[in-house]
């Protein structure tokens, strides 16, 4: 709990650090469109896009990146490769491929409240001490900072009980199906759990899950779960 709370303080102070950033590069964005845009929820990378993307001069903005993006990808390898991505990822990608990361076209810098982020194996054990499963989320996503060599070591290494293979993201188009292969290849090799996801922000993120395919693949891996590795129900919301 007290984890989780740093976790939920460092959001707020990173949310402030990327309205700064998105002001200071020609953005009309401020604290209270964000706080509005995610309303109860605690505040994530969405919500700010949703803020930035409520005002229409931002809208034309993000054209003159995308096209500026467009016209440098013709004289650079590597933000040809970026943009490459990013049309494959899909248009709800673009904010995301052009402002809102570290790898952007326009980089996000890191803020000091990533500090707060712990290491995959220090993370895995605050998970089993307090009685839980450890399971990767949608690995496919972070690829360039988690490549596959070191996802089969750690898993290799008994330092994860389960993968996330199919997710159906609101927020991603791109076409992961060679990864979803392998991270079942992993699942089978070394016995690990597997569940799917919707990566939910919303209730509209569930309803676009429930009505996809793995809604019905899904079930019963709760259970599966439940039965393999007989984790603390107590404080669980399963």
């Amino acid at each position: 709990v007290e984890h989780l709370q740093k976790l939920e303080s460092s959001r707020v102070d990173r949310m402030k650090h990327m309205v700064e950033h998105l002001q200071s590069i020609g953005f009309k964005i401020s604290i209270s469109d964000v706080q509005a845009a995610a309303g109860d929820s605690i505040i994530g990378s969405p919500h700010i896009v949703k803020a930035v993307q409520k005002h229409p001069e931002n809208l034309a903005l993000e054209k003159e990146l995308l096209a500026k993006m467009k016209e440098q990808a013709k004289t650079s390898e590597d933000v040809k490769a970026k943009f490459e991505q990013m049309v494959e990822a899909g248009i709800v990608q673009y904010p995301y491929r052009l402002y809102m990361k570290a790898s952007s076209f326009i980089p996000m810098p890191r803020a000091e409240s990533y500090t707060a982020l712990l290491s995959l194996e220090d993370s895995v054990d605050l998970i089993h001490q307090a009685g839980g499963v450890a399971v990767l989320a949608h690995w496919y996503f972070h690829t360039t900072i988690f490549k596959a060599a070191r996802l089969e070591e750690a898993v290799g290494a008994g330092k994860l009980d389960g993968l996330e293979t199919s997710t159906d993201n609101t927020t991603f188009d791109g076409d992961v199906t060679s990864e979803v292969e392998m991270l079942r290849r992993l699942i089978e090799k070394y016995q690990l759990a597997e569940v799917m996801g919707s990566d939910s922000h919303s209730v509209e993120d569930l309803a676009a899950f429930a009505k996809g395919p793995n809604a019905e693949l899904s079930v019963g891996h709760t259970q599966k779960i439940i039965d393999k590795f007989k984790p603390n129900l107590e404080w669980s919301n399963f």
